[in-house]
């Protein structure tokens, strides 16, 4: 079972790493893949997608989209440098939680 305010507890860790708040509704990319890193992680510890969705308040269509686009990005790390920094900073941190 996963903790059920995982999503945040990885979007504060993500928005430290930022330096900045990332705004749940906004379409910036850097905002978008920002959420889809913490999609993404639930993904990878093993939450289904109805779970991912209702803790970050998206739909399962969306969540599906961020793990796709995300593995997208990871299979492509040459184009998508700036998210691949984050990224790396993210696993690095994310045991840590919130410091």
């Amino acid at each position: 079972m996963t903790d059920p305010y995982q999503y945040h507890i990885y979007l504060r860790i993500v928005e430290k790493l930022m330096g900045e708040n990332v705004p749940s509704q906004s379409r910036v990319r850097k905002y978008f893949v920002a959420r889809a890193m913490c999609v993404y992680q639930m993904h990878l510890d093993g939450c289904g997608n109805s779970e991912i969705a209702r803790q970050c308040g998206k739909n399962h269509s969306s969540v599906f989209h961020m793990v796709d686009e995300m593995g997208y990005i990871l299979d492509h790390p040459n184009m998508y440098q700036e998210e691949m920094k984050l990224w790396k900073q993210f696993q690095d941190n994310k045991h840590y939680g919130i410091q």
